[in-house]
């Protein structure tokens, strides 16, 4: 099954958005396979609520999509948000499964 975990939601920009489907390749696996396997799934309307509620208000291509991650966080901090955030996750993800 192809999902989206914690970690993948907090990193995807708008420059992942095209034409109404979402497409990134999962942090977990992109250094331990040869071949990188993009995942794309369409938008649905619960997906695109959920990015306008929660989502980044400045849509530029360079923004996250959620506002968690700036860009410039250490790993150690980077995994401290991606942490903390992952209370959401049980509610939020099967929206993108």
């Amino acid at each position: 099954a192809n999902g989206i975990n914690i970690n993948d939601m907090l990193k995807l920009k708008y420059s992942n958005i095209v034409n109404n489907e979402i497409c990134f390749y999962r942090s977990k696996t992109i250094n331990t396979t040869k071949e990188k396997k993009e995942i794309c799934a369409i938008i649905t309307p619960e997906m695109q609520a959920i990015i306008n509620k929660w989502g980044n208000k400045e849509r530029s291509s360079d923004n996250s999509i959620f506002p968690y991650l700036i860009g410039n966080e250490t790993p150690i901090h980077q995994k401290a948000v991606i942490l903390r955030s992952s209370s959401i996750e049980d509610t939020v993800i099967p929206l993108f499964e």
